[in-house]
């Protein structure tokens, strides 16, 4: 799975962030986890998201709306990439891409690793490659009891989510951050 998510990471740096390679980059993501039916495929099955213990954390919506929300996210994605913004807020949506990405939960598995992805993609697609090189993933993975716990408190159902309460889980990714990574 490693050489996977290796070679994922390589093809998001060098594509545009748009729906379809999205899809794409879950189809090699998952290649060593999912059945061929299964890659870069919208879920056909209701999901919930569990933490370490596999204790549920939170239920994504029906499978019967996934693609809907999806392109509503891709919809955003779309604004934000029109706007002009600070560093702050490129920040501030980067982690929004990632929560809203998770808590819709569009795939079979791999949503995880797929919001944390987006989260980088969208950062370095506003500011520039050297998003790239925050260290996210080893802090979230090293911080993953926060990371589970902190999504939980946004909502434990995709009807229940208050995204007011998204401030921890939103300043993990920020939190990642060591050293002069994006000065010159």
């Amino acid at each position: 799975m490693f050489d996977d998510l290796v070679k994922v990471y390589e093809f998001a740096q060098k594509k545009e962030l748009t729906g379809s390679n999205i899809i794409k980059a879950h189809t090699m993501l998952s290649k060593s986890f999912l059945s061929p039916k299964q890659r870069g495929q919208f879920r056909t099955v209701d999901f919930d998201i569990k933490d370490l213990d596999s204790k549920q954390v939170y239920k994504a919506p029906s499978y019967k709306v996934v693609e809907k929300h999806f392109d509503s996210l891709l919809n955003d994605l779309q604004i934000l990439f029109q706007r002009e913004m600070r560093l702050n807020l490129c920040f501030y949506y980067a982690s929004y891409l990632h929560i809203g990405f998770h808590q819709v939960s569009p795939f079979f598995d791999g949503n995880g690793i797929m919001a944390r992805l987006l989260e980088k993609w969208f950062l370095a697609s506003k500011l520039d490659r050297r998003a790239w090189l925050i260290p996210s993933e080893k802090f979230y993975y090293n911080n993953a009891k926060d990371y589970f716990k902190n999504f939980g408190k946004i909502g434990e159902s995709f009807d229940s989510i208050d995204n007011e309460n998204a401030l921890d889980f939103s300043l993990m990714f920020t939190n990642a951050l060591e050293g002069p990574v994006l000065s010159d």
